[in-house]
């Protein structure tokens, strides 16, 4: 009996130090760095900018670049219009300065319709603020890049 135990011990020695040979290659890993991916409002980057120009700024795509000028297309992104809302009290003639937040979510390329452009042209004011967050670039192999958010602030 314990010459049967002791060759079942050498049987499983023998067939761990088969287990642990390698073969002397090392595997291979392919790690490649993502690009840096920027984002712009048309050619324009965050900022403080006078109401003119940013109704100007306000017809043009995001674009997503990197370094290398390669476009993406944007996978998603969340844009939110911080704007001022003056109210005057009717009883008291005080008046208050409250922010209302709008959001949009964009998605697979989408842009801002005609409906949020005209409405941001019409009503902007000093202070607002338009924002380009949680932004995702398409690499088109199944992979995403986020970008960095940009904020535009207005001046008068």
């Amino acid at each position: 009996m314990k010459k049967v135990f002791v060759l079942i011990l050498i049987s499983c020695l023998q067939l761990a130090s088969w287990a642990q040979t390698t073969t002397g290659t090392k595997p291979t890993t392919t790690k490649s760095k993502a690009p840096v991916v920027k984002a712009y409002w048309g050619t324009f980057t965050s900022g403080t900018y006078t109401i003119a120009q940013l109704k100007n700024m306000i017809d043009n795509a995001l674009i997503l670049k990197d370094a290398k000028g390669n476009v993406y297309t944007l996978k998603r992104c969340s844009f939110l219009y911080k704007r001022k809302m003056v109210n005057k009290d009717d009883e008291t003639g005080i008046t208050t300065t409250t922010w209302e937040y709008a959001e949009k979510i964009l998605k697979n390329g989408a842009q801002l319709d005609d409906q949020w452009k005209k409405t941001m042209k019409e009503e902007m004011k000093e202070g607002e603020e338009f924002i380009f967050g949680a932004i995702m670039a398409d690499t088109k192999n199944g992979y995403v890049i986020p970008v960095t958010n940009i904020n535009f602030i207005v001046k008068k």
